[in-house]
């Protein structure tokens, strides 16, 4: 179930920053200011972020059997969502 949980908040994390990354630079080239719907885009990264971050320590602490097979899916996971953090600091 956490797989499935983990795997649909890194597609909904991509399916809304993508596009809001694209809208904030469309903003910045016509020379209006982003500020308000960067925050917003930010509010709602951070939030998914939470609910992954929750997910990867609900499996450490799993029993040891279970966190060594669950450990390198988490670790993926976050890896994408740092990625995705990663590519909203540049914009």
């Amino acid at each position: 179930m956490r797989l499935v949980l983990a795997s649909d908040g890194i597609a909904d994390l991509d399916a809304i920053l993508r596009p809001g990354l694209v809208s904030l630079r469309t903003i910045r080239a016509r020379g209006q200011d982003a500020t308000a719907p960067a925050l917003a885009l930010w509010r709602e990264f951070h939030a998914l972020r939470t609910g992954l971050l929750s997910l990867a320590i609900e499996t450490e602490r799993e029993t040891e059997a279970e966190a060594e097979t669950a450990n390198p899916q988490v670790a993926a996971w976050l890896l994408t969502a740092f990625a995705i953090c990663s590519s909203l600091a540049r914009c």
